[in-house]
């Protein structure tokens, strides 16, 4: 058995088999070997944090995400200039039409000459896109992260639920808001750790995808490890359900029924069937549920005429400016993460159109081809990885549907300008990176491995 040095060997050490090897020749410098320990041991610790903030503050998550990236790029950078290298360059495809869209953004930035720093927010994520393939790929650990996030989350999920009978938050944590009383109990809008419930909605609506698809993949095997995940698939749910509000009700029903249409279509339209049965039987029999439908309606149309109003100056910027926009970078992404008010539940915005008015038809464009490309390299690792990789045909799987709903989110909600939302769709594409390079070359012989 070979003695481990590095911190990256250990980490490998833990998957089956180690997915990179050594490459040049030499031996590694002791003062090389020391940093290497400094900036290296860190990394798996600040990766566990990194994803446990993803559960409960976006904050946290953003700091986490910039420690993990600087400590990473660091141990690359002294990787790279040794003689005896353990990382090895690889390409997915996503590159080029990143790299496109962010040349258009540039190029619009500089024709309007707005504020640096809103550029940057902008586009901060381009930087967690190119880097963090390679920190998976030296401290692999994906399956530990989806564990954590399922597993972990369920305990928020619970106090959501607790939440929304009780009104019950931590002390120092917001208060939580009435939605309606009845004689006997109140019923409170569940948000869990996060100041918005929308937010905490939509994320858990997209864990719900990989809890759902890990129940219909079970279901299909001799056990009962399906019946965990049904409990958990309906609790998540619950807790999306609890939020009230119509985006996260129609993403956390799109986690549900797309796997199905994966991985049995029959079972797909006969899902879609029930679920309409059950909505309509509801809707009918049910005062409160009724009630409760009509009341969301009824905002989710005044927040819609917001956005109309909103559509109708983005149109005019967008005909004034049709091939690089107007360089407005701004969004309230800094107010966000200053933990100023700002109202999550109330901004609503197409993702789209706020591309195409900021950075014109070539930065649409580039960013429909960003996008392109990463649903193909999501069917690409659907059609390689085989069935007997049952863990990791879950996380492809539910990262398909996380984009789906991603970008249906973007049509009423800019998700890709609120950090913790396009953080977690960056965290996810890097996993679809690493995954596509490590199955391009056929050294996965199972699901525990990566």
């Amino acid at each position: 058995m070979s003695y481990i040095i590095t911190p990256s060997e250990k980490a490998r050490s833990n998957t089956n088999p180690q997915p990179i090897a050594s490459y040049g020749s030499g031996e590694i410098s002791s003062i090389r070997l020391l940093f290497k320990n400094i900036f290296g041991l860190p990394i798996p610790w600040l990766q566990f944090i990194y994803v446990i903030f993803f559960l409960c503050s976006t904050l946290l998550l953003e700091i986490s995400s910039w420690i993990v990236l600087s400590f990473g790029l660091i141990y690359i950078l002294i990787d790279t200039l040794g003689k005896k290298r353990e990382l090895r360059w690889f390409f997915t495809g996503l590159e080029l039409p990143a790299v496109l869209f962010f040349l258009t953004c540039l190029f619009s930035f500089s024709l309007a000459g707005n504020d640096p720093f809103s550029f940057f927010m902008y586009l901060r994520w381009l930087p967690f896109l190119f880097i963090f393939p390679y920190i998976l790929h030296l401290f692999p650990g994906v399956n530990r992260y989806f564990y954590l996030l399922i597993y972990g989350g369920s305990a928020f999920v619970l106090y959501a639920i607790v939440q929304h009978f009780t009104g019950y938050s931590f002390p120092g944590t917001p208060e939580v808001a009435l939605f309606k009383s009845f004689d006997q109990f109140n019923t409170y809008i569940a948000k869990g750790l996060f100041n918005s419930p929308l937010i905490f909605g939509l994320f858990f609506s997209f864990i719900s995808g990989f809890i759902w698809t890990a129940y219909f993949y079970c279901l299909e095997e001799r056990g009962r490890i399906h019946w965990a995940y049904l409990i958990l698939g309906l609790a998540f749910l619950s807790a999306c359900l609890f939020t009230y509000d119509l985006r996260v009700w129609t993403a956390a029903i799109l986690s549900l029924i797309l796997p199905v249409f994966f991985i049995n279509k029959k079972h797909f339209f006969i899902s879609i069937v029930l679920i309409l049965l059950l909505g309509y039987a509801a809707f009918i029999f049910l005062d409160f549920f009724r009630t409760t439908v009509l009341q969301l309606e009824s905002n989710f149309q005044v927040l819609r005429a917001s956005m109309n109003a909103k559509n109708e100056v983005l149109f005019d910027s967008i005909s004034n400016h049709i091939l690089l926009g107007n360089g407005d970078f701004s969004t309230p992404a800094r107010q966000i993460l200053s933990q100023l008010p700002v109202a999550d539940d109330t901004w609503m915005e197409n993702n789209f159109l706020k591309i195409l008015s900021t950075t014109g038809v070539l930065g649409l464009i580039t960013y429909l081809f960003f996008v392109l490309q990463a649903f193909l390299l999501n069917l690409r690792l659907l059609r390689e990885i085989p069935r007997t990789h049952k863990w990791h045909k879950i996380i492809v799987l539910g990262t398909f549907i996380m984009q789906i709903n991603f970008h249906l989110v973007g049509l009423f909600y800019p998700s890709l300008f609120h950090p913790h939302l396009v953080q977690f769709y960056i965290f996810l594409l890097a996993i679809m990176a690493y995954f596509g390079d490590a199955y391009g070359r056929g050294i996965v012989p199972d699901d525990s491995s990566l």
